[in-house]
C-alpha cells in the first residue's frame, strides 16, 4: 500500500476519522480534531497529506465547510447533496464546477470584496454505477453528462460498496468495467478516451486545460440548506438524542487541555528532581499520561461517529441506536476519567491523588448539619479568559454554606418542586434535592477549590417560594392564579411580567424605561412518513401544547430571581434573572416538555413586538447569516450551531436565542423566532425534551459587543469536580493546592478564543490553536496581535513556534487556483453575513512587522483560526509547587495585621468619606489603575 501511495496510483481523500461530516450540526472543534487525527495517522504511516476534500454523504452543505477545508490545505472539494431544483439549473448553465467562497458576495458588500481564492468545488455525478453490459448506453450517459461541463473532460466516480469479507460482486463489477473501457478505447466510433485517474490527476489536468482554453468558473458565496432531493427537505438533525453529544465534544476539549497541562507539569517536576533539563520521560505512577492519552484517543474515535449523519437518531434502525448509545457511554466514561485524573494531579502537592468525580450534584451523604467535615469540590474554567459567574449545583440538604480560602461566600438555596398529576398527587418539595447558587471568579484556564459545609450560614440564604395555582392544593398554601395575579421578577437590567396563566407576557428594559411584548408558546407538528433525520412530512397547521392546570413557583433570593411555570400534564418552563453584576445581561431559560404522541415534532416559539419581516439570522459556528422565511414549514427551518436572532431595523432592537445544543430555527411571522426542540418521536411517543437557552433583548450595539462571549460560555461552561466523600478542610489543604492557574495574571482578550491546546504524543510539542471570534468591523481592520511567548510566562518558556495549517500539518505552498468569473454567480441562497458597526472587545490593528516565529508573535484576523506548534520548556520559576505557594512565609509576621488594618481604613474612606476623604482616595485608586499588572495584558504585546 505504501508503494502505490508513493507512486501516485492511490490517494486518500478527506482523510479524517469519518468519511463525511454532517455539515449542519458538527462542532468546529470536533470536526477539526477528527481531521487532525486522521491526517496525523496518514503522515505517520504513509508520509501523505490529502489534497482533495470529500463530502459526498452530507445532507446539505454549509458555507463554513470550504473555509475550514481551505485552511487545512485542501485544494479541491467534492460534494453531491444539493437541492434537486438547483442541480437541474446548474446542469443547464454548466455550473457543476465553481469557486466556493465563504465571504459575503452580496451587491451591498462590493466595497469589501473578498481577497480569498476560494475552494474549487465539483458536484459529483449522482449515478455511482452504470450498466456495464452495453458500451453504447454507457458512452451515451457519459456524453450527455459531459454537456454540463465547460471543458471536454469528464470525471466519472466509480463507487462500489464493499462489505465485510470478500466482496465478489464488487470485484466482478470492476472486471466488467475494465473490459468495457478496453472495448470503448479500441473502437474508434466512440471518439472518446477513457483513463483511470485519481481525483488529484483530474483537477490538475482540468486546471491545465482551463488555462489553455481560457475557461473561467463562476463563484458561489452561500450554502446548500435546506437540502431538497426527491421532495425530502433536510435542514439538520433536530433530534433530542443530540443532547449529551454536543456537551461531550466540549468536555473532550476541556479534558485534552488539562491533560496537556498536567503532562508538561509532570515533565517539569521530573526534570527538576532528576536534574536532566532535556528529559522527556514521565513517571506514570505520578501522572498516568499514556493511559489517559489512550482514553482520549478512544473517545475521539467514538465521538467522531456522531459527526456523521448516520450517527444520529433514526427510529428505523434500533440496533444502530443501541450501538451509538454504547459508543456515547464509552466516550463519556473515558473523557470524564481523563478530566478527573488530570485535575487531581494538577492540584496534588505530592503523591496523594484526590478521588474526584465530574458532577453537578454535591452530596454531604447525610453527614449531619453539625459535622465539621466539608465536601471539597474544584471549579474549573476551560476558557482563556477570567470568568465571574453564578454557578448552580444540586445539594442534598438546605442548610449549607460555601467557603473558599477559609471564608464564606454569598450563596442561595432554592427548593426543587416535582410535578405529579393524577391520583390526587400535587406539587411537592423534594427533601433531598435543592438548587444551590453561588458566585465564583475563576481565572483563565484555572481551577479553584471550594468547600460545601453543613450548618449555619452568615452569607447564605434559603429562598422562600411563593406559589400560584388554578387548582386547590391540600398540601401547600398557594395564591390564586388569575387575572389579578401580578407576577414579575426584576434585576438592574430587566423586569419580566407574567400573565394570568403564569406565562411570560412582556419584558421591561430598565435602562430605556420601555416595555416590549415577549411571550412563549410550545407547538407540535404532525409528521407523516418522516424519520428522525429529515423535515419532510410536517403536516398542516401547528397545534399549541395545552396550558391547563397551571401552577407557578416564584423564588426570589440574593443571587437569582426565578419563575417556574408547570403546565399541561408534565411540562414546565422557567425564567431566571441573576442579580450579579457579571451575569445580569441575559435571561436564563430552562424547559422540559413531553411530546404528546407518536410522529410528532415539538417546537418553542417566542413572539415579540419587533418588526422583523421575513428575515431571521442563524450561525454556522463562526458567522451570523441572514435567512429568509419560505412558503413551506420545512423550507423555513435553517440549521444553527448555537445562535439565532431577529432584528427590528427601525428601533435597533434585537432578540437573540443562544442554545446549549445545535438545531434548527425559523421565523413563522414577523417578530417571532421558533426553535425546534425535537423532531419526529417515532420511537419514543412519550419523549420528554429538556433544553437550555440564554435570551438577549437589547440594541444592536449592546448585543454585538458580547453575545459571542455568551456563546462560548454556554458551549464551554465552568465545570465542577467533587470529592467522593466529605473531609476535614485542614487534611485536604495539607495534601492539595487550593488553586491552579497556568497563565497567572495573563489572559486572552475576549475576542480571542483558545480553540485547542493538545499535547503531541512522544514530544515536548503541543498544538495551539487560537481563533478571533468577532466579525469584521465595517471600514476598520480589527485584527489582533498576540505575543504567545507571554502566554505561559509564569509556568513555561515557549522555546519555538511553528506555523501550521488548520489540520496541524505543514501549510500548502502551491495551492490549486482557477480563473474566476466574478460577474457570474450561481443562483441559490447567497449568504449575507452580519458585519459589526462597532467591535466589542476588539483591538486596533498592530504593526505586524515584528510578527514572526522567532519572537512568537501572531496576527489573528477576524473569524480565522491560527494553528501553531509550540514547544514548552521549564521556565526559570521552576516547578509548579514553587509557583503555587499559597502563604508567602518570607514576609514578617506583623505584615498581615498591618495589611488588614490598611484595608479597613481604605474601606472606611471609600464608603463613608466625604469630599476630603474622596480626594484622599482618588490618587490611591488612580495608582492602582495605572499598575502595569492591571493596565496591560502581556499577551497583547
Amino acid at each position: 500500500m505504501r508503494s502505490i501511495v508513493s507512486e501516485g496510483r492511490f490517494e486518500f481523500v478527506g482523510g479524517g476519522l469519518i468519511s463525511s461530516a454532517d455539515e449542519s450540526l458538527f462542532s468546529k472543534e470536533s470536526f477539526v480534531q477528527q481531521m487532525n487525527e486522521g491526517h496525523e495517522f496518514l503522515k505517520k504511516e504513509f508520509g501523505y497529506k490529502p489534497k482533495i476534500a470529500f463530502q459526498m454523504n452530507s445532507l446539505g452543505h454549509s458555507s463554513l465547510t470550504p473555509s475550514l477545508l481551505h485552511s487545512m490545505g485542501f485544494q479541491s472539494l467534492m460534494i453531491s447533496s444539493i437541492s434537486s431544483k438547483l442541480l437541474i439549473e446548474y446542469h443547464k448553465k454548466k455550473q457543476l464546477e465553481f469557486i466556493w467562497k465563504w465571504e459575503d458576495l452580496s451587491d451591498e458588500n462590493k466595497k469589501q470584496q473578498p481577497k480569498s481564492p476560494g475552494l474549487f468545488t465539483h458536484i459529483a455525478d449522482s449515478s455511482s454505477s452504470y450498466n456495464v453490459s452495453n458500451a453504447d448506453n454507457v458512452v451515451k450517459q457519459w456524453k450527455d453528462r459531459a454537456e454540463s461541463f465547460r471543458n471536454k473532460m469528464l470525471l466519472v466516480p466509480w463507487v462500489e460498496r464493499i462489505d465485510a469479507g470478500i466482496d465478489t460482486h464488487s470485484w466482478s463489477s470492476w472486471e466488467s468495467l475494465d473490459n468495457l473501457i478496453g472495448q470503448i478505447n479500441s473502437d474508434g466510433k466512440y471518439k472518446i478516451k477513457v483513463e483511470y485517474s485519481t481525483f488529484s490527476d483530474y483537477f490538475l489536468k482540468l486546471k491545465s486545460i482551463s488555462e489553455t482554453n481560457h475557461v473561467g468558473f463562476p463563484t458561489f458565496g452561500g450554502d446548500f440548506f435546506p437540502f431538497n432531493n426527491s421532495g425530502m427537505m433536510h435542514s439538520g438533525h433536530f433530534s433530542e438524542s443530540l443532547r449529551g453529544k454536543r456537551e461531550l465534544f466540549s468536555l473532550l476539549r476541556h479534558a485534552q487541555l488539562l491533560h496537556t497541562l498536567a503532562k508538561h507539569e509532570s515533565e517539569l517536576f521530573d526534570r527538576i528532581l532528576s536534574g536532566e533539563s532535556n528529559s522527556t520521560s514521565l513517571n506514570e505512577s505520578k501522572f498516568p499520561y499514556e493511559e489517559l492519552q489512550s482514553r482520549l484517543n478512544n473517545a475521539t474515535w467514538d465521538l467522531s461517529m456522531f459527526l456523521d449523519q448516520n450517527g444520529y437518531e433514526d427510529p428505523q434502525f434500533p440496533i444502530s441506536l443501541e450501538f451509538h448509545e454504547n459508543l456515547l457511554a464509552s466516550a463519556k466514561s473515558n473523557v470524564e476519567k481523563a478530566l478527573e485524573d488530570s485535575t487531581s494531579f494538577l492540584h496534588s502537592k505530592g503523591e496523594s491523588k484526590a478521588s474526584l468525580h465530574y458532577t453537578s450534584e454535591l452530596k454531604l451523604l447525610n453527614n449531619g448539619e453539625t459535622s465539621t467535615q466539608c465536601l471539597p469540590f474544584i471549579v474549573s474554567n476551560p476558557l482563556g479568559w477570567s470568568r465571574d459567574e453564578i454557578i448552580k449545583v444540586i445539594v442534598d440538604i438546605p442548610n449549607v454554606r460555601v467557603e473558599v480560602d477559609y471564608s464564606e461566600i454569598q450563596s442561595q438555596v432554592n427548593p426543587v418542586f416535582t410535578r405529579m398529576m393524577g391520583n390526587n398527587k400535587e406539587n411537592i418539595v423534594q427533601d433531598d434535592h435543592y438548587e444551590l447558587y453561588f458566585e465564583a471568579r475563576i481565572s483563565a484556564l484555572s481551577s479553584k477549590t471550594f468547600f460545601l459545609c453543613p450548618g449555619e450560614t452568615e452569607w447564605g440564604e434559603i429562598a422562600t417560594p411563593k406559589i400560584y395555582t388554578k387548582t386547590v392544593h391540600r398540601t401547600l398554601s398557594a395564591h390564586p392564579l388569575d387575572g389579578n395575579s401580578k407576577i414579575s421578577i426584576e434585576n438592574s437590567k430587566f423586569r419580566l411580567d407574567f400573565n394570568g396563566d403564569g406565562l411570560l407576557d412582556s419584558i421591561h428594559d430598565n435602562a430605556q424605561s420601555k416595555s416590549h411584548h415577549l411571550s412563549v408558546q410550545f407547538y407540535e407538528y404532525l409528521n407523516k412518513g418522516s424519520t428522525g433525520t429529515k423535515l419532510d412530512g410536517m403536516q398542516g397547521t401547528e397545534s399549541p401544547v395545552s396550558h391547563l392546570k397551571n401552577t407557578v413557583i416564584v423564588t426570589k433570593g440574593v443571587l437569582v430571581h426565578k419563575v417556574t411555570t408547570f403546565f399541561g400534564n408534565e411540562n414546565w418552563v422557567s425564567f431566571s434573572l441573576y442579580t450579579s453584576d457579571s451575569d445580569f445581561g441575559f435571561i436564563q431559560v430552562e424547559q422540559s416538555v413531553k411530546v404528546t404522541g407518536k410522529d410528532r415534532s415539538l417546537a418553542v416559539r417566542f413572539s415579540t413586538d419587533l418588526s422583523s419581516g421575513n428575515i431571521f439570522w442563524t450561525d454556522d459556528g463562526f458567522r451570523m447569516m441572514e435567512r429568509a422565511r419560505s412558503k413551506s414549514i420545512e423550507g423555513s427551518y435553517l440549521p444553527y450551531y448555537s445562535t439565532s436572532f431577529i432584528q427590528d431595523k427601525k428601533t435597533h432592537r434585537q432578540f437573540t436565542i443562544i442554545s446549549d445544543q445545535s438545531g434548527g430555527a425559523s421565523s413563522p411571522s414577523s417578530g417571532s423566532l421558533e426553535v425546534m426542540l425535537y423532531h419526529c418521536a417515532r420511537r419514543n411517543s412519550d419523549k420528554v425534551v429538556y433544553k437550555n437557552f440564554r435570551i438577549l433583548f437589547e440594541n444592536f450595539e449592546e448585543t454585538e459587543e458580547w453575545f459571542r462571549i455568551n456563546q462560548l460560555r454556554m458551549e464551554h461552561p465552568i465545570r465542577v469536580l467533587a470529592s467522593i466523600t466529605p473531609i476535614d478542610r485542614l487534611v485536604w489543604n495539607d495534601k492539595y493546592w487550593g488553586s491552579y492557574s497556568p497563565l497567572g495574571f495573563a489572559e486572552l482578550p475576549h475576542d480571542v478564543h483558545l480553540f485547542s491546546l493538545k499535547a503531541i504524543e512522544g514530544s515536548d510539542d503541543a498544538i495551539l490553536q487560537l481563533v478571533h471570534v468577532h466579525e469584521p468591523i465595517e471600514g476598520k481592520d480589527n485584527s489582533v496581535y498576540l505575543n504567545t511567548g507571554h502566554l505561559f510566562a509564569e509556568k513555561w518558556e515557549i522555546l519555538k513556534q511553528t506555523n501550521r495549517g488548520l489540520s496541524a500539518q505543514e501549510e500548502e505552498n502551491n495551492p490549486l487556483t482557477f480563473s474566476i468569473l466574478d460577474f457570474e454567480k450561481l443562483s441559490g441562497y447567497q449568504n449575507k453575513f452580519q458585519r459589526l458597526k462597532i467591535g466589542g472587545g476588539h483591538r486596533d490593528h498592530h504593526d505586524n512587522s515584528n510578527a514572526s516565529e522567532e519572537n512568537l508573535g501572531l496576527i489573528l484576523q477576524p473569524l480565522r483560526i491560527k494553528t501553531v506548534i509550540i514547544r514548552l520548556l521549564s521556565s526559570p520559576f521552576g516547578s509548579p509547587e514553587f509557583d503555587l505557594i499559597e502563604e508567602p512565609s518570607f514576609l514578617p509576621s506583623f505584615i498581615f495585621p498591618a495589611l488588614a488594618a490598611l484595608l479597613l481604613l481604605l474601606l472606611f474612606l471609600f464608603k463613608f468619606g466625604r469630599k476630603k476623604g474622596k480626594k484622599l482616595m482618588s490618587p490611591t485608586i488612580q495608582r492602582i489603575r495605572n499598575s502595569p499588572l492591571l493596565k496591560k495584558n502581556p499577551i497583547l504585546g
